[in-house]
Order: C-alpha cells, then structure tokens, then sequence
C-alpha cells in the first residue's frame, strides 16, 4: 500500500531512484519483484553510481582545475577531449596506458563527463525531492537533499571558480555523503512508514 501510494504521487521515475541505487527494501511478494526488476533495468542506477564514480575519478586523476570556467569549459561548450587515455582504468597516476604524461585532453574529458552528468542526477533529485515533499513524513529528509543539492552545486562551481581551495573540496566529498545518507533515510520511511503516513499527502492527510 506505502509502494502504491508513492507510486501515484511521484510516479514510475521516482521508484527508479530508489530500486536503481538499491535502498528500497527487498520486496516479499512475486509481483512487487517482478516490477522491481523491470524498474532496476531502467538505468538511472547506474548513472547514479557511475555519477559517484566519475567524482573519484576526477579527484584521482587532480582533474578539477582541467575546466577553469562555467558553465562552458575553456571557453567552450564541447572542448577537445581524450576519453581513450582519461578513461583507461589501469595506469599510473598522471600517466597514460603507454608510460606517458596523460594530456590536458584527457583531463578536460573526465572533468567535462562529472559534470555533464552532474546536471542530469542534479535535475533528478530536485525533481524528486519536490514530489516527495507533499509526504507529511518525508518532508523534512526530501528539504534536506535540496539543501545539500544546493550546497553541491555552489561548493562545486567554487572548486573551479577559487581553483580547488581545500575546505571546500572537503565539503564537496562530504555533501555527497550527506546527500548519500538522506536518500538511505528516505527509503527507509518509504519502506517503513505507516501507510496513513506515508501514502497520503500532508494536504489530505485525515486528523489524528
């Protein structure tokens, strides 16, 4: 009943968030299993995933500074990249798959990759965020990942606008974090709350 009711408010998208990522509970009955898988192959797990990925790939590889303007990259909305060398997984820190120095291409590819699909997870949970706030009992984890969407975006854009200050490149990893555990407290009332809670919105909530 709880999966149904937020079903109708947010939608078949909203479920993809959560069953992509793997918070949702593990759902006990054939067809809540079968719509769970079909919802899993929907892909935005694996942006999200690979969204994280992407961060630690351009701290890894110090690439934060390969972009020195927004919202265009050097002057330019499609600037020249490397993905072959920026993307090979198994080489030296600042070398490329042959030995040697990887170039400022291939840097700019993985700075440009985090955060054009920055963009796309960003609009998502704002989105979702905004849906789940008509729940008397989500409001206040769905208006904290809008804060720490926020914070993401400014701490973000301040990593390339004041190049990389430290305090901030911290807060930056934190807020994913953050924004990581909201979306675990999300699922979990989805998952757990009473359906008067839950199911309705705080609009047409029924008096205790």
């Amino acid at each position: 009943v709880v999966r149904q009711g937020i079903d109708d408010q947010i939608g078949r998208p909203g479920h993809e968030l959560f069953v992509g990522i793997g918070l949702f509970a593990r759902p006990t009955d054939r067809s809540s299993r079968q719509l769970f898988r079909r919802l899993d192959d929907s892909g935005f797990g694996r942006l999200r995933g690979g969204q994280i990925a992407l961060g630690g790939w351009v701290s890894t590889n110090y690439a934060v500074l390969a972009c020195t303007d927004f919202p265009t990259c050097n002057g330019q909305w499609i600037p020249p990249m490397d993905f072959a060398h920026g993307f090979h997984l198994w080489r030296a820190l600042g070398m490329t798959g042959d030995g040697d120095m990887i170039t400022q291409d291939a840097l700019v590819a993985i700075h440009w990759t985090h955060r054009t699909f920055a963009i796309v997870v960003v609009a998502y949970l704002l989105w979702l965020a905004l849906k789940l706030r008509r729940f008397e009992s989500l409001r206040r984890p769905a208006n904290g990942v809008l804060l720490v969407v926020l914070i993401q975006f400014i701490t973000g854009l301040s990593n390339i606008v004041l190049q990389w200050p430290l305090p901030i490149a911290v807060a930056h990893n934190g807020g994913a974090a953050i924004l990581l555990l909201l979306l675990v407290m999300l699922n979990f009332r989805i998952a757990y709350s009473r359906p008067g809670r839950a199911v309705l919105p705080a609009r047409d909530a029924a008096p205790a």
